[in-house]
């Protein structure tokens, strides 16, 4: 894509040398009152209305393939004088097209400082090419701001900056299949629409997103991108407040089930690996991914608003697993087998029936099979075996089981033990672990430890 713009590193003005002609002021207010596209198909000469479903157009979808050539230079100052003519006060009686201003295969110099803009129409760019290192925009209000296919920074810096503090975008801020794009600082920012597509620009590793503090209405993602290909956002997610979060792909068969989403959000967060408490996180990708749990929390909810509780449930039980995963060996461990197998950190508190279930049955049949050593009648006498016992003798081990297991339950066997050792241990552990499972059941649904589902 950059030698379809040619020599970037050149100045401003070298660029008429290049054959491309130079944007005015009329040129760009003429656009913005008639709501056409500035430069359509690089043809000065071409009429285009901005197109009123450029959300799906795909104007510039396949950029390698079919390059962008810029045909036009424009000064960023020049750009920066018209846009004042309708910021904020300044606007007055200027009249403009509510579409706004869309700008087509021209290269941008100078100066891209947008700071406390306060703009009344979108603005997009399409297949454009930005001269300078950085672009700030902090303080400004855009109603929508959109990149597609373009690209960022001048070759003797192999990449770009885009920094906006406290700004406004009330619809969407959208970079679609851009290049050059190495650092991305949205903070404390207000967002319509945010779309984690792939990085745009440079390397995996050069690139970095932050949305610290920031507020999302929509935070899109997409199934079809592979989460460790996808922009990461390492430890710049800090104090963010998403409303809604949608996950889609393009194939209709991923679309089928809403599984994979809490899949693909965690395996995102984690830095690319779905987090198990067993596995120990590497120090790199842990410093790279130190999310607290309200970041995950907050992925969780916007799940739950967007009614879809499982998915919701497996970040809430991922974020604790991904916490754990940078512990100590023997904590990780502890933490697991008490914690995670049994009421998965006390989100799904049913579990523990199921596991007192478990050790009824097993329990129940230990005592059957053993009912010769364990059962006691008026006179004393004991079957000779389990089948001799019959259906008595089953009942009688269920019940039996139901003492062990159930510890405020008396159901008159007294201290009725084993008299082979190896069997009284088995039914120690198996009392133990059962007191243990009773005792993480009534702590869940107690509300003694706080969670957002039982």
């Amino acid at each position: 894509m950059t030698e379809a713009y040619g020599d970037l590193s050149a100045s401003g003005t070298a660029f008429a040398h290049l054959g491309l002609r130079q944007v005015e002021e009329d040129e760009i207010i003429q656009a913005i009152e008639s709501g056409r596209v500035l430069n359509s198909g690089g043809d000065p000469a071409a009429v285009e209305d901005i197109p009123a479903d450029e959300d799906v157009t795909g104007r510039y979808l396949d950029i390698e393939a079919d390059p962008p050539l810029a045909t036009a230079v424009l000064d960023g100052g020049t750009l920066r004088k018209v846009l004042l003519r309708y910021a904020g006060q300044s606007r007055g009686d200027e009249k403009y097209d509510p579409r706004g201003l869309r700008l087509e295969q021209v290269v941008i110099t100078g100066d891209m400082n947008w700071s406390w803009l306060d703009l009344p129409f979108p603005i997009g760019f399409w297949g454009c090419a930005f001269h300078e290192f950085f672009m700030n925009l902090d303080h400004a209000r855009v109603p929508r701001l959109v990149f597609d296919g373009c690209l960022f920074g001048p070759p003797r810096w192999g990449s770009s900056a885009f920094n906006a503090t406290e700004s406004k975008f009330d619809s969407a801020i959208r970079f679609l299949d851009c290049e050059g794009l190495s650092q991305l600082f949205l903070l404390d920012c207000e967002l319509g629409t945010f779309e984690l597509r792939d990085h745009p620009g440079g390397t995996e590793e050069k690139f970095r997103l932050v949305l610290t503090g920031s507020t999302i209405n929509q935070f899109i993602v997409f199934g079809d991108n592979d989460p460790k290909e996808t922009i990461p956002a390492k430890d710049g997610l800090d104090g963010i407040r998403i409303q809604r979060l949608t996950a889609w792909g393009w194939d209709e068969a991923l679309n089928r089930t809403d599984a994979w989403k809490a899949n693909w959000i965690q395996e995102w967060l984690a830095g690319g690996v779905i987090p198990h408490p067993l596995r120990k996180q590497r120090a790199a990708r842990a410093a790279l991914n130190p999310h607290r749990r309200q970041v995950w929390s907050e992925f969780a909810d916007a799940l739950d608003r967007d009614y879809l509780e499982e998915p919701a449930m497996a970040i809430r039980i991922a974020a604790e697993r991904h916490r754990d995963s940078s512990q100590r060996w023997l904590t990780r461990a502890v933490r697991w087998l008490t914690l995670d197998v049994t009421v998965r950190y006390f989100y799904r508190n049913v579990r523990a029936i199921g596991w007192l279930a478990l050790i009824w049955l097993v329990v129940a049949t230990l005592a059957w099979c053993n009912i010769q050593d364990l059962y006691r009648d008026g006179t004393g006498s004991a079957p000779v075996g389990p089948l001799e016992a019959g259906t008595n003798g089953v009942l009688w081990a269920i019940a039996y089981g139901l003492d062990i297991v159930i510890s405020p339950l008396q159901l008159g066997f007294g201290a009725v033990w084993p008299t082979a050792p190896l069997l009284t241990v088995v039914f120690a552990v198996l009392k133990l672990l059962a007191i243990a499972m009773f005792g993480l059941f009534i702590v869940g649904i107690s509300g003694v430890v706080q969670r957002r589902r039982s």
